[in-house]
């Protein structure tokens, strides 16, 4: 290989704005790999989670790598509390490696050098605009979840890590943080009632006739709550989680989102970029999966969204196919109705 497979949030996104025809959207594909606005303190969160009695994996995301990770874990479900000692926001992701690929292939990969891998594992999904997406395996293979964390700050949640061999990484290949590799062994667990966390909200990932969207069951409201995020389909998603101006709907926020596929911003003075603030950050996730995050809210308005490239429709990002929607927390907060 030549080239650095682009598996990110930002480089996502990128190329699929260019499949579509709008060129590169700098702006957008900064606020979605780069989230410097990640500023809410979630350290008064994560007292539910905590307190399952499930076994944890207590991490710390440095500017240069991660601390804590275990080289062997069983299988089973664990409640993460990865924390922030750098400057910068820090991601973190569990991504299982397809069977036949190791940390080491991986990074060959990344940094486009030759590697013994099999065609099918280092073939990237070409496109017309001559860069590379996410390889096959990427949409098939087991991602359990993660979390982005601003700095000084900390996230927890809960993942099912199932046995396979892992990479955790930022799933960011220019990412500072040297991937970690993490084996999983034993049986796949079968969680007790008891092991699983209560949820105040439902985050379900569907799929619909024309892509992808959320649907949200319950309401959001103030303060330190449990949200579980169901990815029912086929393809991997995330969630971005941001603050917008009170009294945006979802209208203006499509408007936005039409303005930047089509790279005519929409008229009249709408909603522009900079008035949408990085809030939180759930990992990627593979279909039929589940992870459990636990967040504080502040009252305001909120847009959940996921740029993840479909590639069965040219690598159009799932938001635009309808994966986008808008909830108010307050007085007269509540889930808004999905969109189709």
């Amino acid at each position: 290989m030549t080239q650095i497979l682009r598996m990110t949030r930002r480089a996502t996104l990128t190329r699929s704005l260019k499949l579509a025809g709008a060129g590169a959207i700098a702006v957008a594909a900064t606020r979605a790999g780069s989230p410097q606005a990640l500023a809410q303190d979630q350290q008064q969160a994560g007292t539910v989670l905590a307190g399952l009695g499930l076994p944890e994996i207590d991490v710390t995301i440095s500017d240069t790598g991660y601390e804590g990770i275990s080289s062997d874990l069983p299988a089973g479900l664990y409640v993460v509390k990865a924390s922030n000692s750098g400057s910068n926001p820090g991601f973190i992701e569990f991504m299982q490696l397809p069977d036949g690929m190791s940390l080491d292939d991986l990074t060959a990969m990344l940094n486009g050098s030759s590697t013994p891998v099999s065609d099918d594992l280092a073939s990237p999904e070409a496109s017309d605009a001559g860069e590379q997406g996410p390889p096959d395996w990427y949409y098939t293979t087991y991602l359990a979840g993660g979390a982005g964390v601003a700095p000084g700050s900390s996230a927890t949640f809960v993942i099912d890590l199932q046995p396979g061999n892992y990479v955790v990484w930022a799933e960011d290949p220019s990412a500072p943080q040297t991937p970690v590799a993490l084996s999983v062994t034993g049986e796949a667990a079968s969680p007790t009632a008891a092991m699983i966390p209560p949820a105040n909200v439902q985050l379900q990932e569907v799929a619909t006739a024309d892509g992808f969207m959320f649907n949200i069951g319950n309401a959001f409201s103030e303060g330190s709550q449990v949200v579980k995020v169901f990815n029912s389909t086929d393809q991997p998603h995330f969630v971005e989680v941001d603050k917008v101006p009170d009294g945006t709907t979802l209208e203006d926020v499509q408007a936005l989102l039409q303005g930047e596929m089509s790279g005519t911003p929409a008229a009249g003075g709408g909603l522009s970029e900079q008035d949408i603030q990085p809030f939180y950050f759930v990992g990627t996730q593979s279909g039929n999966t589940i992870q459990w995050h636990e967040l504080s809210l502040d009252a305001g308005t909120y847009v959940i969204a996921c740029f993840i490239g479909d590639p069965t429709k040219g690598g159009v990002p799932h938001a635009f196919e309808g994966m986008v929607n808008l909830f108010v927390v307050g007085s007269s907060g509540g889930a808004a109705t999905p969109t189709s």
